[in-house]
C-alpha cells in the first residue's frame, strides 16, 4: 500500500479504504463482455469473456511447481517472502499440498522479515494445524521457541502471528474463532507484554475474527470481544499508550458492523462520544479513532427526530472546535460515512466555503461516500443530483490538484454517469499530473466508461517511471474489463528495471487477477537473468491471481484504520502488514 508524504491528505484515507469500493476482482469475475482492443467500438472486437480466474489444472501444473522450485533454490529475502505468501494463497484455495510443512521451516530463518512472513503465511493458508503453531508463536511457548529455533520468539514474529490468527479465524468456524479469541485475549490482558507492535496486532486480530450476530453463540462471542476491547480503550494508561489503545475503537466498529441497533453497540457509541468532550479529553489519537468509529457505527440522520442526531452534532462540533487539523478532517469523513440530510448539508457547506487545499477534498470524499452508502443501502435514489452537481462544479472550477482528484473519485463513488464528459475533459487536460490523472482514470472506470480505455492505455504506457499513476491507471483498465490490460502489464514488467515501476506493475497485475498472465509470470520467475526483485514481484503477482478472495488479504485490517496511530509493523520498507502482497 503506497505511503504518501503528507498523512493528512484525503488520498491517504482513500488508499487504505479503496478496495471495498473498487471491488476489482468481483467486477472482473462477473459475467459480461470485455474489450480486447480498440476494435471494440467497431463491432468485431466483441468476444465472449474468458474465465479470469485460473483453474486448478493451471495452478497445479504451472504456478505451484514454479513457486516451490523458486522457494527451494533461493536464499533471497524478497523471493522467499513472495513465494511463501503465494503458496499459502494457493494452498488455501486449491489444496494439493501440505502448506504447513512447506512454510514451517522458514520460521527458523535468521531473517526477521522472513520469519514474520512465514508466520503470516500460516494464517493465510487457513490450515487447521497452523492454528496450534501460530498460538505457540504468539504465546512465546516452548513449542513456539522450538519452531523458531531460539530461546524466545521475537516480538515482530509474535505480532505477525497475531495478524495471521486474525486472518485465519476470519473465515473459520465458530469454535475456531472462540479458541483464537481466547488466545489473543490472554496476550491482550497480559501486563508483561510491552511491545507496541504485538499489542496493536492483537487488537487488530480480535477485530478481524467476526463471530457474527446470527446465532446466540456468535453474538455472545462478539460481545465478549467488544467488552475486552472496550476495557483497553477506556483504560487510563497514560499518553504513551494512547496510540495503541486507539486501535480498539476500529476493532469494536468492525465487530459491530451490520448490527448498529443493538443495545450493546449503543453503549460503545456513547463511549466514543464521551471522548469528544473537550472538558474530559485524552490525546489526539484517541479522539481521531473515536470519530472514525462513530462514522461506521451511526445511522443516517435525516432530521431533528433521528436517533443518532446527538452523535452527528458532536462530530460537527468537534470539527469546528478542535485545534487538531486531522481530527477536523476525519470528522468530515465520518459525516460522509454516516450520511443523511443533516450530514449532507454540512458537507456541502464545507465543499463551498471550506479551505480549498485542505478541507474541500475531504468534503468531496465525504459526499461521495455518502451517496454510495445510500445507494448500496437503498436509502435513496440512484443519484443525488444536488450533490453530484456540486461535485461537478468543483471538478471544473477548482485549481487545487487534491481537490480536483477528490471530486473525481467522489463522482465515481456516486455513480454519476452524467459526469463522464467532465471527467474525460479533466483527464485530457491533466494527464501529466499524476494524482489527478490516476484518480480520474479510476473514476471513469467506476462509471464503466469503456470509451476511455484507449486514453488510459496510453497513460499506462507512458507512466512506467510514475508508479502511483501507473498503478491507478492499470487498476482502472482492470475495472473496465480490458482483457488486454494484464498481459500488457506483464510485458511492461519484463522491460522495467526500476524498483518502483516493478512494484506498481506487479501490484496491479495481482489485483486484476487475470489467468492469462500466469504463464508469462512463471517464465519471469524461472528466469534467473531477471533481477531478484523482479522475480519476487512475479511470484507475488502469481499469488494474487490465484487468490480467490475478492479483496486483498489485509483489507480486513486496513478498512477504517487510524493509520496515523502507526506502529512499525504497519509499514516497514516493504515488509509491513499493509505492504506485503
Amino acid at each position: 500500500m503506497p505511503i504518501e508524504e503528507d498523512f493528512g491528505r484525503w488520498v491517504y484515507w482513500w488508499e487504505f479504504n479503496k478496495d471495498r469500493f473498487l471491488r476489482l476482482k468481483e467486477t472482473l469475475r462477473d459475467e459480461g463482455v470485455t474489450t480486447a482492443s480498440d476494435d471494440f467500438f467497431m463491432g468485431p472486437g466483441l468476444v465472449p469473456e474468458d474465465p479470469v480466474r485460473p483453474g486448478e489444472l493451471q495452478v497445479r501444473a504451472s504456478a505451484l511447481p514454479a513457486l516451490l522450485a523458486a522457494l527451494e533454490q533461493t536464499r533471497n529475502r524478497e523471493i522467499t517472502m513472495a513465494c511463501l505468501m503465494a503458496i499459502a494463497k494457493i494452498a488455501r484455495d486449491f489444496g494439493q499440498i501440505d502448506a504447513v510443512d512447506v512454510i514451517e521451516p522458514y520460521l527458523a530463518r535468521d531473517d526477521r522479515a522472513v520469519r514474520a512472513t512465514a508466520a503470516l503465511a500460516l494464517g493465510i493458508c487457513e490450515a487447521r494445524e497452523a492454528t496450534y503453531k501460530l498460538v505457540a508463536l504468539l504465546r512465546d511457548s516452548p513449542a513456539g521457541r522450538a519452531l523458531v529455533g531460539d530461546d524466545s520468539v521475537d516480538d515482530w514474529t509474535r505480532a505477525f502471528s497475531a495478524y495471521a490468527l486474525g486472518s485465519l479465524a476470519h473465515g473459520a468456524d465458530l469454535d475456531t474463532k472462540r479458541s483464537v479469541f481466547d488466545q489473543l485475549r490472554a496476550v491482550l490482558v497480559d501486563e508483561s507484554v510491552r511491545s507496541r507492535e504485538l499489542r496493536v496486532a492483537t487488537i487488530q486480530a480480535i477485530g478481524a475474527i467476526e463471530p457474527g450476530w446470527r446465532t446466540s453463540r456468535g453474538r455472545l462471542l462478539t460481545e465478549r470481544a467488544m467488552h475486552e476491547l472496550g476495557l483497553v480503550f477506556r483504560s487510563d494508561r497514560g499518553a504513551g499508550d494512547e496510540p495503541i489503545q486507539a486501535h480498539a475503537a476500529q476493532a469494536i466498529a468492525r465487530l459491530a458492523t451490520g448490527h448498529f441497533e443493538a443495545a450493546s453497540v449503543d453503549y460503545y457509541k456513547h463511549m466514543f462520544l464521551s471522548e469528544l468532550d473537550r472538558r474530559d479529553s485524552r490525546g489526539k489519537d484517541i479522539r481521531r479513532s473515536a470519530l472514525l468509529a462513530l462514522g461506521v457505527l451511526c445511522s443516517p440522520v435525516e432530521d431533528e427526530g433521528s436517533a443518532d442526531l446527538v452523535f452527528v452534532e458532536r462530530i460537527w462540533a468537534a470539527r469546528r472546535e478542535t485545534a487538531d487539523q486531522q481530527e477536523s478532517l476525519f470528522a468530515l469523513a465520518a459525516l460522509g460515512q454516516i450520511g443523511g440530510a443533516w450530514s449532507r448539508q454540512r458537507l456541502l457547506d464545507v465543499l463551498r466555503s471550506g479551505s480549498k487545499a485542505i478541507e474541500r477534498p475531504w468534503a468531496a470524499l465525504g459526499l461521495g461516500l455518502m451517496v454510495r452508502e445510500a445507494q448500496d443501502e437503498r436509502r435513496a435514489g440512484a443519484v443525488d443530483r444536488l450533490v453530484t452537481d456540486r461535485l461537478r462544479d468543483a471538478l471544473g472550477t477548482t485549481k487545487n490538484p487534491d481537490a480536483i482528484a477528490s471530486a473525481a473519485i467522489a463522482l465515481g463513488l456516486a455513480r454519476c454517469e452524467d459526469a463522464v464528459p467532465d471527467l474525460r475533459a479533466v483527464l485530457a487536460r491533466f494527464d501529466k499530473r499524476d494524482l489527478i490523472a490516476g484518480c480520474t482514470c479510476q473514476a471513469l472506470a467506476m462509471l464503466g466508461d469503456v470509451e476511455s480505455i484507449p486514453h488510459i492505455q496510453r497513460i499506462v504506457d507512458d507512466s512506467t517511471r510514475r508508479p502511483e499513476l501507473l498503478r491507478r491507471a492499470a487498476v482502472a483498465l482492470g475495472l473496465l474489463r480490458d482483457r488486454t490490460a494484464a498481459p500488457h502489464l506483464v510485458e511492461l514488467l519484463r522491460d522495467d528495471a526500476s524498483y518502483t515501476g516493478i512494484a506498481s506493475l506487479s501490484a496491479a497485475i495481482a489485483l486484476i487477477g487475470d489467468s492469462q498472465t500466469i504463464e508469462p509470470l512463471v517464465s519471469m520467475l524461472d528466469d534467473e537473468s531477471n533481477s531478484k526483485f523482479a522475480r519476487s514481484m512475479a511470484a507475488a503477482a502469481i499469488g494474487g491471481i490465484a487468490d480467490r478472495r475478492l479483496l486483498p488479504w489485509n483489507e480486513m485490517f486496513a478498512a477504517n484504520v487510524n493509520y496515523l496511530a502507526s506502529v512499525a509493523t504497519f509499514a516497514a520498507g516493504g515488509y509491513g502488514v499493509f505492504e506485503i502482497l
